[in-house]
């Protein structure tokens, strides 16, 4: 998925912010093993990419 809104700094996925996307990429990993990458550039936009492995044996 990939937009051409704001932007946001990525650094703020560890701290205390961006709480959904956080939830998703702990979500993505426990349940198969799944990666959520995340580019995002300030006021250019934001790409995101999810990695599913073929074979999930969790």
């Amino acid at each position: 998925m990939k937009d051409n809104g704001v932007g946001f700094n990525t650094d703020e996925l560890e701290e205390n912010k961006r709480v959904g996307l956080r939830n998703i990429k702990s979500r993505l990993e426990a349940m198969c093993g799944g990666i959520l990458h995340i580019e995002s550039i300030i006021g250019v936009g934001t790409k995101i990419t999810v990695e599913i492995p073929k074979e999930a044996d969790r």
